[in-house]
């Protein structure tokens, strides 16, 4: 696959329309080519805009646009990604116009967005009092910009604002049109991705997620919804992230952070079990959520590498890893089962494993490939003697990528082979905690 270097960006004014089986559109560029696009989403509609806003002479810009022929051995563009193309309604020279003042104001400088007349000692510029963002030299100009295109752009002049700031010279991560360019690509801070992702999950219901490995007809699944939070954002992974968040933002170079996975207490042995069960499930769907959750929000940024229980089975019951968005590479080796999948739109990856050593492994690995990527490793331990070493070797492994960060689950089993760990104590280092039983 090829690196990108630089940020791109295809506009042009629409021409034609037509909604035969999906939607097609040809669009004129400003250098005067004629460019066929065709929208092949696998979302009922983009996110940025609405497919009756596809009308002629408006205009279509989209980002990261990449030339294909098609089977009728036609190029132009086949745009898949919803959260990549945006249509303005305007031609495209009032839209270049329009842009070209957000640019002089990303430069340091300020103009009139009408008549281009720079701001000086002697001469004030006014914002325009509904967006915020444009400027004028007073009544008049602001009047003959709003005829001309502002009428018309003024909703949109925070979108271009902070599109214009973006630096086409250079590539830190693919953006897209969101409220805050770049909140969803990849470059942000490890809390602002993650705290971004969550808060467009937390209402989600937990049966959505649980239903990937636990159909509704399942003897298990009354047993299953009666042990478990109705809410996502009331799901111990859920908050333990946002906890970790949180740790982050206080401390910047933190890349570790342990939390306790208890089991209540039953009135016996069976009930102790049966509550990790539930536990266990809810963990591994929440794993295999994630990624769909974020192709449907249109994040990018963040990568995962998870210790799940469930690899082959999450990729069985899931048709949609199936479909052309995602790549998948399954591996069943005797007592190892491993799934990695990665989504050809966005970069992002996420791999599951029931073996530590490999999620950590695997983890760093896709960390290098991406170094604008944030990758969180999440790693369960037990109060288990046999994983001593391969804890212990994890945690204080050199040369880890610095965008990896790892959230260590200690989890209490209901079980006189594995057991309890004691209270956890912050005082104590990282290996302390984790082997504290």
């Amino acid at each position: 696959m090829f690196s990108p270097i630089r940020h791109w960006a295809l506009a042009g004014e629409i021409e034609e329309v037509n909604f035969f089986i999906r939607p097609r559109v040809t669009i004129r560029t400003q250098y005067g080519e004629q460019v066929l696009v065709n929208f092949h989403l696998d979302t009922p509609s983009p996110k940025y805009f609405d497919w009756k806003d596809l009308k002629p002479r408006r205009t279509l810009v989209i980002l990261y646009a990449e030339n294909r022929t098609f089977m009728d051995m036609k190029s132009g563009v086949r745009q898949e990604s919803p959260t990549s193309s945006m249509v303005f309604p305007c031609s495209f020279d009032s839209l270049s116009d329009e842009y070209q003042g957000f640019v002089t104001l990303a430069n340091g400088a300020k103009a009139c967005f009408y008549c281009g007349k720079f701001e000086s000692d002697d001469h004030n510029l006014f914002k325009c009092v509904r967006c915020k963002n444009a400027f004028y030299c007073g009544r008049d100009c602001q009047r003959s910009h709003w005829r001309v295109s502002h009428k018309s752009l003024c909703r949109h002049a925070p979108m271009l604002s902070k599109l214009a700031r973006l630096d086409f010279s250079r590539f830190d991560g693919y953006v897209n049109w969101n409220r805050d360019v770049t909140a969803a690509g990849a470059g942000g801070s490890m809390n602002s991705l993650l705290d971004q992702f969550l808060s467009s999950i937390e209402n989600k219901d937990t049966s959505s997620s649980l239903r990937i490995l636990c159909s509704s007809d399942s003897p298990m699944d009354t047993v299953l919804d009666a042990n478990l939070p109705q809410s996502i954002g009331d799901t111990f992974l859920v908050k333990s992230l946002k906890e970790f968040s949180c740790a982050v933002e206080a401390n910047p170079a933190l890349r570790h952070h342990v939390v306790d996975l208890k089991t209540e207490c039953g009135a016996d042995y069976k009930s102790e079990s049966l509550q990790h069960f539930a536990n266990d499930m809810l963990l591994s769907s929440l794993f295999a959520s994630f990624p769909l959750w974020q192709h449907e929000e249109g994040m990018r940024g963040i990568s995962w590498s998870f210790e799940s229980h469930y690899p082959l089975r999450i990729i069985e019951r899931i048709d949609a890893f199936r479909s052309y968005v995602w790549l998948t590479k399954l591996e069943d080796k005797g007592a190892i089962d491993s799934l990695l999948i990665r989504n050809i739109f966005s970069g992002v990856s996420t791999f599951m494993s029931d073996n530590m050593k490999m999620v950590a492994e695997v983890g760093n690995m896709v960390a290098r490939e991406h170094p604008s990527n944030v990758l969180i490793r999440v790693i369960r331990v037990t109060a288990n003697e046999s994983w001593s070493d391969c804890i212990r070797s994890i945690a204080t492994e050199a040369n880890v990528p610095s965008n990896v960060y790892t959230l260590w689950i200690r989890e209490d089993v209901p079980s006189p082979i594995c057991g309890s760990f004691n209270p956890l104590d912050s005082e104590m280092s990282l290996v302390e905690q984790l082997l504290d039983r």
